[in-house]
């Protein structure tokens, strides 16, 4: 893949995570009001929808699969974690939060993978 492509890639990989991740907020600068409650799991419900990004970014982008669903998940969530480091300073358990983090973006490296190998399989021409 050229240095334009991987640029491409991450970049949508980061737009995709963001809005995924941020849709609420996106969604009340356009006037759209959401009530949707958030249920008592420690992972929320944005995630879930991130297997169908990753999916579908590992499909688009078959060589980088693993590395757009790193970008996907990492860069939104370093971004909010960012912020929160600038306003209210280093939370005490980061350590636990950071390997938290990594663990829930292992799945989505595993479906952008596979979501890959099917693209690859089934969908590129016979040579």
């Amino acid at each position: 893949m050229k240095k334009p492509d991987l640029a491409i890639a991450l970049l949508c990989s980061f737009l995709l995570g963001l809005l995924v991740v941020e849709w609420r907020a996106i969604a009340r600068v356009a006037g759209i009001g959401t009530n949707i409650t958030a249920s008592d799991s420690a992972v929320a419900p944005e995630y879930w929808v991130g297997f169908i990004a990753v999916a579908l970014l590992g499909a688009v982008f078959p060589r980088r699969a693993v590395l757009c669903a790193i970008v996907f998940m990492m860069g939104p969530v370093s971004l909010r974690h960012i912020a929160y480091i600038v306003e209210n300073g280093i939370p005490n358990l980061w350590p636990i939060e950071i390997a938290f983090i990594l663990l829930l973006t292992l799945p989505y490296m595993a479906v952008a993978y596979l979501a890959a190998k099917a693209r690859m399989r089934f969908l590129s021409p016979s040579t």
